[in-house]
């Protein structure tokens, strides 16, 4: 009997050790004619080296993620119609030789299936896998049920290791069903407790939800500001840096379009220092680190990186700010106020630093639950809180609109309404949003102005009001 020609093709992106032994036992199984490797944009050094060394075809691709196999072409291109689609993260090596060959005889007979694939092996995951629960309540019993044709089991295959015909089956779809014993593989990611090399880097650089294990274990990458402040916490001998949990996904969000940029931080209220050392971490390229604090003992704190300096004083008094100005007299990228938290003292800080933040900066106010305490200056009905300063400051990304006031008569509890106008025409907002005990506000910028901008009208037909194609043709002609 001939010995059928396969094409395995393994989607890959950043996973070296797993995918090198999958092509070694690979290369030893009767019946692979061909191995095909699809790299999703991987950025792994080792593993782009790993590549020129071996014989096998490498498709680099943008990140297509698990559709790649049925998107990106490929079937188009491979030498044979039975082709087995995986994903490199199995253990292969315990499967008997024949593998390839008993996958092709059953789909041969049971072509109605679309695609057969192997069961997954549930025994030995640790208890301190996050995935134990799962695979002891679920997977087990799905992977033994033994219903189907030749003992086949009647559990979809996703893609996992599984035989189709390119004749019948060119597009992604989880259906067909599994092998039993001895054809099984182990799901590596099922085995891991804590992610080291190869995985930890493809989990760290992981793009939007392609990746099903960061998802289920709800995997911190190791330099976000969540995974820095878990590591810090695990080093003796650092500074102490206090932040609501809350806080540290707002701070991933806001900051993490700087993080690869030259950027000068301020922030206001340090207390034992630990948050700037973290933001040294976060900011590898950053060119400056200011804190300042009104305590006299922070004059004590000292910084391996040059980039990192703290003010000792009042950071809205002259002395202070000329200090801090001084320090960056290009200004500032990202300004955190987590100061006295007083009303007083946030409203005087706003209006000294907000026009020192760069355009396109970020101005972010902690811990403002103070804001709604009466020992704080605070208040929920109080009209001279900062939390109505920033209500009413939320309120001027829409001033464009107002119709009966200008924007600097909102604060006249505050600030005299033509000094205001001025602030804000000095100091275009573009938005102000609102996190548990914090505010954000986003200086608008060339490449993101404030305002609507222009009307766009799209599409030719209008049935319920033809009134929006004259619109149309005025702003045509206009232009």
């Amino acid at each position: 009997m001939s010995l059928p020609s396969v094409t395995v093709i393994i989607n890959n992106r950043d996973l070296l050790d797993w995918p090198r032994r999958m092509v070694e036992r690979l290369e030893r199984m009767p019946g692979v004619a061909e191995i095909v490797i699809l790299d999703n944009g991987s950025t792994y050094r080792p593993l782009l080296a790993w590549y020129r060394t071996i014989a096998h075809r490498v498709e680099f691709l943008d990140n297509l993620g698990h559709m790649a196999p049925w998107t990106s072409g490929v079937l188009d291109t491979i030498g044979h119609d039975l082709y087995v689609v995986t994903d490199p993260d199995l253990d292969i090596s315990m499967l008997p030789d024949d593998t390839i060959v008993h996958l092709a005889g059953l789909l041969q007979r049971h072509p109605q299936l679309g695609k057969i694939g192997l069961s997954l092996v549930t025994d030995g995951v640790p208890p301190a896998s996050p995935y134990y629960q799962h695979v002891t309540q679920r997977e087990h019993i799905g992977q033994t049920r033994t219903t189907g044709p030749e003992g086949l089991i009647a559990m979809p295959v996703d893609t996992t290791f599984a035989i189709h015909d390119r004749r019948v089956l060119r597009e992604y779809r989880v259906g067909g069903m599994r092998t039993p014993a001895p054809y099984q593989a182990r799901h590596e990611p099922w085995h891991v407790v804590t992610p080291e090399g190869d995985f930890a880097y493809y989990l760290d650089h992981v793009e939007g939800r392609s990746s099903s294990y960061r998802d289920f274990t709800r995997y911190v990458r190791s330099d976000s500001v969540r995974g820095l402040y878990l590591a810090y916490a695990q080093e003796a001998g650092r500074k102490v840096s206090t932040k609501w949990d809350s806080y540290l996904d707002v701070y991933e969000e806001c900051f993490q379009p700087f993080k690869r940029h030259a950027v000068d931080l301020l922030e206001i209220g340090v207390q034992n220092g630990g948050s700037l050392e973290i933001w040294s971490r976060y900011f590898p390229y950053a060119r400056s680190l200011t804190g300042c604090d009104i305590n006299p003992r922070c004059g004590a704190l000292k910084y391996d990186d040059a980039r990192v300096r703290v003010i000792v004083g009042n950071a809205n008094e002259p002395g202070a700010f000329q200090e801090i100005l001084t320090r960056s007299p290009q200004g500032f990228d990202l300004i955190i106020d987590d100061g006295s938290h007083r009303t007083h003292d946030v409203i005087s800080s706003f209006l000294s630093y907000f026009p020192l933040l760069k355009p396109g900066g970020i101005y972010i106010a902690e811990d403002m639950h103070c804001a709604y305490w009466e020992a704080y200056g605070g208040g929920v009905l109080n009209d001279r809180s900062a939390a109505a300063f920033f209500r009413r400051l939320m309120d001027t990304v829409n001033a464009d609109h107002f119709r009966e006031a200008d924007a600097g008569s909102l604060f006249q509890a505050f600030v005299p309404r033509e000094q205001m106008n001025g602030f804000l025409c000095a100091n275009p907002i573009l938005s102000v949003a609102a996190h548990d005990s914090m505010y954000i506000v986003r200086k608008a910028s060339a490449a993101r102005p404030r305002g609507l901008g222009r009307e766009i009208i799209v599409g030719d037909v209008a049935i319920a009001d033809d009134r929006v194609l004259a619109t149309r043709d005025r702003m045509q002609q206009a232009a």
